[in-house]
C-alpha cells in the first residue's frame, strides 16, 4: 500500500498571494501572528465613545445584533471531484474524476455546525464544520495510474474520498447600523482529506491511498441587510490566489473561491431559521517529495439551518 503524508503540516513555509502580476511573499506563521495582532489592535483602537456605546448594548437591538449564534443545519451539495497523483519519479498520474470514473455519487446530505461570536459591535469571529464521507465502486475502463500504483483496465475498484472541513474567520464591520452591515474579513478553511483506491488482481490486492491536510486562507467581504425585523438577507464572497513554498522542494499553487447568499427568518426572540446557497471551489497544484499532483474539487448547494441566539 502506498501512503501519502500530510505535507501541509509544515506551516513555516512561505506564502505568496497572487493579485494580478503582483506577488507578496508572506511567511504562513507570520500571517497567523499578523492576523491575531490585527484583531487585537483593532479592538484596542476602538475609541472611548464607541466603546461606551457598545457597552450599552444598544446594537443588540439590531436584527443581526446578537452576541452569540449557534446553529445546526443540513447541507445538500452537488459534488465534483478530480484528483491526480503523480509517481515519486515525476511520471504524471491519471486525472481521475471520482464521480464518473470511480462511481461516487455526485450529491450528498450531511449535517453542519455553524455560528459566530461577536466580540463587540464591529468585531466578529465565525466558525463552521462539516464532514463528507464518500464511497464508490466501479469497473475501470482504461488503466489508472495513482501515485506509484497502476490499476489495469477492466478492474473492479473500490474507492473513498473523505473530507473534514473546519472553517474559522474574523470580520470587521465597516458599516453596522439597524438596517445593514458591511464587513471585510480574513479566514482559513482547514480541509483534512483522505482518499484511496483498491482493486483485486488474481489472489492479491493492490491499493493506494493519500492523506492531505490543507489550510486554505481567504480574504472575504460580506453584506447583510435587514428587510424587516424578522427577515435578513445575508451574503459573503471569499477569494484567494495562493502559492506556497514549503521548503524541501515542496510547492503548492492554486485558487480558492467561496460564495454564500441567503435569508434568515427570526421566528422567535432567540430562535431563527435560514436558507442559504453555498459554493466552494478549490483548484491547487502540488509539488512535494511525498505528494505530487492536482486537487480540483467543488461543492455547491443549499443549506437549511436552525439557530439559537444569545
Amino acid at each position: 500500500m502506498v501512503c501519502g503524508v500530510q505535507w501541509l503540516h509544515r506551516f513555516p513555509g512561505c506564502l505568496h498571494y497572487i493579485a494580478g502580476v503582483e506577488i507578496l511573499n508572506i511567511n504562513f506563521a507570520s500571517l497567523v501572528n499578523t492576523t491575531v495582532v490585527t484583531v487585537a489592535a483593532s479592538l484596542a483602537l476602538t475609541g472611548p465613545g464607541e466603546a461606551l456605546a457598545e457597552e450599552s448594548d444598544s446594537w443588540r437591538d439590531d436584527p443581526y445584533g446578537k452576541r452569540f449564534v449557534l446553529g445546526v443545519g443540513l447541507y445538500a451539495p452537488r459534488l465534483d471531484t478530480q484528483v491526480r497523483r503523480d509517481s515519486s519519479t515525476g511520471i504524471l498520474g491519471t486525472l481521475i474524476d471520482f464521480e464518473s470514473t470511480l462511481g461516487m455519487d455526485d450529491s450528498d446530505r450531511l449535517p453542519l455546525l455553524l455560528g459566530y461570536y461577536r466580540l463587540a459591535k464591529k468585531h466578529r469571529i465565525t466558525f463552521e464544520y462539516f464532514r463528507l464521507d464518500r464511497r464508490g465502486t466501479s469497473t475501470s475502463g482504461d488503466a489508472i495510474r495513482f501515485g506509484d500504483v497502476t490499476f489495469p483496465g477492466n478492474l473492479p475498484l473500490a474507492s473513498y474520498f473523505n473530507v473534514d472541513v473546519y472553517s474559522f474567520g474574523y470580520s470587521y464591520s465597516i458599516i453596522h447600523d439597524e438596517k445593514k452591515e458591511l464587513a471585510v474579513g480574513i479566514g482559513v478553511q482547514f480541509q483534512d482529506i483522505e482518499t484511496g483506491i483498491a482493486g483485486t488482481v488474481g489472489p492479491g490486492l493492490i491499493a493506494a491511498d493519500s492523506d492531505v491536510f490543507a489550510p486554505l486562507p481567504t480574504f472575504s467581504g460580506s453584506f447583510d441587510y435587514a428587510i424587516s425585523d424578522k427577515w435578513v438577507f445575508t451574503s459573503l464572497i471569499g477569494v484567494f490566489g495562493i502559492e506556497f513554498d514549503l521548503g524541501d522542494e515542496s510547492e503548492l499553487a492554486g485558487e480558492i473561491l467561496q460564495i454564500n447568499a441567503g435569508v434568515v427568518y427570526k421566528a422567535f426572540e432567540n430562535v431563527g431559521f435560514a436558507l442559504n446557497y453555498n459554493y466552494f471551489r478549490v483548484d491547487v497544484d502540488v509539488r512535494d517529495p511525498d505528494w505530487m499532483g492536482l486537487l480540483k474539487y467543488e461543492y455547491r448547494g443549499p443549506v437549511l439551518s436552525a439557530s439559537i441566539y444569545f
